[in-house]
């Protein structure tokens, strides 16, 4: 399910995340400025009615197919768990944020394109 469209400016993505119980109008992601270990590569930040927040992190991470994704972990005091989500890149060029349900086995890779 898509919850976001994205666009890249240089390192970082702009765009948006709408699902239920979540509506950030303005979302960035923004490479951290020095990668720690096993420490994220982006933190995403949002902006509602002209106030930033953290939202969460993302992974750079390289699926099966060898594509390059984003593995993301949204999280915070209104939600009621994390949200682990992917953003990928899309046929006509955007970057679609999303989630689908965990099962039981190997966190799994996105393999698909999102409808846009």
């Amino acid at each position: 399910m898509m919850i976001g469209k994205f666009t890249q400016h240089d390192n970082s993505y702009t765009g948006s995340i709408n699902t239920a119980g979540l509506s950030i109008p303005e979302a960035t992601f923004s490479p951290v400025p020095v990668k720690r270990g096993d420490g994220p590569d982006f933190v995403v930040l949002g902006t509602v009615l002209g106030e930033d927040f953290e939202l969460g992190a993302a992974w750079s991470k390289t699926s099966k197919k060898d594509k390059p994704y984003l593995s993301v972990k949204i999280d915070g005091p209104t939600l009621a768990a994390p949200i682990n989500c992917a953003l990928t890149k899309q046929i006509d060029g955007s970057w679609a944020l999303v989630w689908s349900r965990r099962t039981d086995e190997a966190e799994a890779e996105p393999d698909h394109q999102a409808a846009a």
